[in-house]
């Protein structure tokens, strides 16, 4: 049975893999205005996340591939959109925290070239305008790989499936 979450009338990830309570973490988002659906770039399930500095909060994994040259910074996927009112009341987030997933998604670097196999990492993204963190191709051997591509999207409606891992 696969999880589909849905905001703003578009399904942005589906999970294929059955998720038990123990592989989620409700985390602290550091900027709760992006759970408002009419905000300029509101959060959208499928987007990936890192504990902010502060190290209770998490914030969008935004430039992470950058960060990994150095440091690698682990990275969870949302399973909560924006516009849920008990996202909104708690500030919370709902992140795939351990075990291994499959996800459909349409957030991913929709420039880059995808096979099956192709080991995926976390960066920056464009979705209608918006800049979100997503699946992109490693192309360097420091960034922290999440996961491989199992369905390429021209095979799969313009959907990347994948199988990703939570740390």
């Amino acid at each position: 049975m696969a999880i589909t979450i849905t905001l703003l009338k578009v399904n942005n990830a589906v999970v294929r893999t059955k998720l038990v309570d123990s592989d989620i973490l409700p985390a602290p988002l550091n900027d709760t205005t992006l759970l408002d659906p009419t905000g300029a770039n509101p959060i959208v399930d499928g987007e990936w996340f890192k504990w902010s500095s502060d190290g209770e909060t998490v914030e969008r994994a935004l430039d992470v591939v950058a960060d990994q040259q150095a440091n690698a910074d682990p990275c969870w996927m949302c399973i909560t959109g924006a516009g849920r009112s008990d996202t909104q009341v708690l500030g919370r987030i709902d992140l795939i925290y351990s075990g291994g997933f499959e996800v459909d998604t349409l957030l991913f670097d929709g420039a880059g070239t995808y096979a099956v196999g192709d080991e995926l990492v976390v960066g920056n993204v464009t979705i209608q305008a918006m800049e979100k963190a997503g699946l992109k191709n490693r192309l360097h051997a420091n960034d922290l790989k999440v996961g491989y591509v199992t369905k390429a999207p021209v095979d799969n409606n313009d959907k990347l499936r994948a199988k990703c891992v939570a740390f």
